[in-house]
């Protein structure tokens, strides 16, 4: 019961003097909502950056023909090595962590249907590969692997490839000349509004990879060979196999040469992003202690005056048998609501901005509950910190000289 009448007079003596309890509210306020609007902003950023790799296959492994280089966040292979072949990648199927995996050649190529004559990306791939890359279906089928083998002249065209070739017409069973060569197409990818490296992933037309390399290229070579490995936690044990397998095969290990391949590890990427953003947050932490301190000493400020307006209030508590402990609870409580309420008001503050900035802007923000639990947290126990010297102030004045004041 005395802690309940010790919070109604906490709750009492903080709207005496409204303005300045509000004062002190706000700036508590205005650091948990810095932090949380930076905070949402940064994991957006983040989730937008993995949003590409997750959508097209987080667990894999893509082994390039040579050396690449990346320029304006876009790979482009600087020598032309044409030692990855098909066979490189019967050799690695043979590993216990790899689930499926697909040859890849591509090259920009005319495609002409009817009157409409235009050009597009033409990848060579095996049947594995759509599943790989998260692709699915809008229409038709995908080619077998019996018609990867045969080499037949069969087409999947991506969402945006089969609106621009055929507008509104039915594309499948349609006949399309990829570099003067007749192909039937025989399906059509669903929608995935992606761009990596390669461009606009909706805007290609896929074929068997035996098909690209004999009737269309005439090359025995491949540039790519991905590989879906079954957990994330097998990828940096397979990538060393990976290594090992195409320097045995390329016979690099009796030269004793450089690799004349390069592997990309999605992990890797995932890991650098996410390192990153580990960074930006230990960063963005550093500016919410400074925020949290000025909040702090708002609410120290605040403290200090009401133990001195309220000394009369304190000796006569003391004189009538309160206990330093409960004179200690009462300011420390109404120092502890204070860091509350400011926590609870910046938290609204910071989703209203977080939400605006997401609607009406370029930048995607997120904000998780480990954030929220995180600013209410630190508010609470700024309050609590802040308030200890006023509440020890309190608790230590002599209640004759108290009741003395004026």
């Amino acid at each position: 019961m005395k802690a309940f009448r010790n919070i109604g007079l906490s709750v009492k003596a903080l709207f005496l003097n409204k303005s300045r309890t509000y004062l002190s509210i706000a700036g508590m306020a205005v650091g948990i909502a810095a932090v949380m609007i930076t905070m949402a902003i940064g994991e957006g950023a983040k989730r937008k950056a993995l949003e590409p790799i997750k959508a097209m296959g987080a667990n894999v492994i893509v082994v390039n023909a040579g050396k690449y280089t990346e320029t304006f966040g876009r790979k482009r292979q600087i020598d032309n090595v044409t030692t990855l072949k098909l066979s490189d990648s019967e050799s690695l199927s043979i590993c216990n962590h790899v689930s499926s995996i697909s040859a890849f050649q591509e090259k920009q190529l005319p495609i002409k249907f009817g009157n409409l004559a235009t050009s597009s990306l033409v990848q060579g791939v095996m049947p594995e590969y759509p599943a790989m890359r998260n692709y699915t279906l809008r229409a038709g089928d995908f080619f077998t692997k019996n018609q990867n083998n045969s080499s037949e002249r069969v087409a999947v065209l991506g969402s945006i490839a089969a609106d621009n070739i055929f507008k509104n017409e039915d594309p499948v069973n349609k006949t399309i000349y990829i570099n003067k060569i007749p192909f039937k197409v025989i399906g059509v990818l669903n929608l995935k509004g992606t761009v990596n490296e390669m461009g606009n992933i909706d805007n290609v037309v896929m074929i068997p990879v035996k098909t690209i390399l004999r009737r269309v290229l005439n090359i025995d070579y491949v540039g790519k060979v991905y590989l879906q490995i079954d957990e994330m936690a097998n990828m940096d044990k397979t990538e060393k196999f990976v290594i090992e397998q195409l320097r045995a095969n390329h016979k690099l290990n009796e030269l004793e040469k450089k690799n004349d391949f390069t592997i990309v590890n999605q992990l890797n990427t995932i890991r650098a992003t996410e390192e990153t953003s580990r960074m930006f947050n230990i960063l963005i932490l550093g500016v919410a202690g400074i925020s949290l301190i000025i909040g702090g000493v708002g609410i120290l400020a605040v403290m200090i005056l009401s133990v001195r307006e309220r000394i009369k209030e304190i000796g006569l508590r003391i004189s009538v048998g309160a206990r330093k402990k409960n004179i200690v609870f009462q300011f420390l409580f109404e120092s502890f609501m204070l860091g509350s309420a400011g926590g609870v008001g910046g938290i609204l503050v910071g989703f209203t901005a977080a939400w605006i900035l997401n609607e009406f802007s370029d930048w995607t923000t997120y904000i998780s509950a480990y954030v929220v639990v995180v600013s209410i947290l630190f508010s609470m126990i700024t309050g609590l910190i802040f308030g200890v010297i006023p509440a020890q102030r309190a608790a230590k004045l002599d209640p004759i000289e108290s009741l003395r004041a004026e």
